[in-house]
């Protein structure tokens, strides 16, 4: 073997010593999480397994294209340690975006996040035959509430519904009039500037069923019946 060949061949095994050595590991893949959004509001997230005293300098936040998220918080859509915000919600932000922890010890996990941007995205009517409706307001807006101590609110068709401010909403009775879209609403405060996230929720009242016995005629058990003296006969 030449001398040229000798000394490419030593390039080669040290280059790739050297990759092995400084690859990242494989990171573990959690389930996606997938959230549907209303056009032009805010959102914050964290995912549920992220534990909550991660340091901020462990976490690395991507979007569709594998690009880091800033932290720059003047950006609509940024992070901050464990939390994903975006500020004003557009059809293009929809896609999947992913935090990558890599802990002092070398272990690497990635929990993930679909985002839907939507006009206005209504969540699974309600349609039961409970007298009393219950009316949750969806999950993403209770938890951002919680977080961020946000102040809720109801409204039904656009309606406000005062004094209605915790996140189930009952309606006592319900009838036909009770039909339509009640909305949660909660307003959250972040860099001194006040955004909203909502929900809706279509309820549907069911007419009420009214049972009827089936007709049942008994013939007599004697051929000969007896009649009080004085009927006729």
């Amino acid at each position: 073997m030449d001398t040229s060949r000798l000394l490419l061949l030593v390039y080669m095994v040290i280059t790739t010593s050297e990759c092995s050595e400084t690859a990242e590991p494989g990171c573990h893949k959690l389930d996606t999480k997938t959230r549907k959004l209303n056009e032009g509001e805010a959102f914050h997230f964290v995912h549920d397994n992220l534990d909550i005293n991660v340091p901020d300098e462990e976490i690395t936040w991507f979007n569709n294209n594998q690009t880091e998220i800033t932290a720059d918080e003047n950006e609509t859509v940024h992070y901050h340690g464990r939390s994903l915000f975006f500020l004003n919600l557009l059809p293009e932000d929809s896609g999947l975006y992913s935090t990558r922890h890599n802990t002092s010890s070398g272990k690497c996990t990635n929990y993930t996040i679909r985002v839907y941007v939507l006009k206005k995205f209504v969540f699974e009517p309600i349609i039961n035959s409970d007298i009393t409706k219950k009316v949750r307001c969806p999950s993403h807006v209770s938890h951002t509430c919680t977080t961020l101590r946000g102040e809720l609110t109801w409204n039904k068709d656009n309606k406000t519904l005062h004094g209605q401010n915790e996140y189930t909403l009952w309606v006592e009775n319900a009838k036909k009039k009770d039909e339509g879209i009640y909305t949660c609403v909660c307003t959250w405060t972040h860099n001194g500037k006040k955004y909203n996230t909502s929900g809706h929720r279509n309820l549907t009242v069911q007419g009420v069923k009214v049972s009827y016995r089936k007709l049942q005629i008994i013939s007599p058990t004697n051929e000969e019946q007896l009649a009080d003296e004085g009927m006729n006969s």
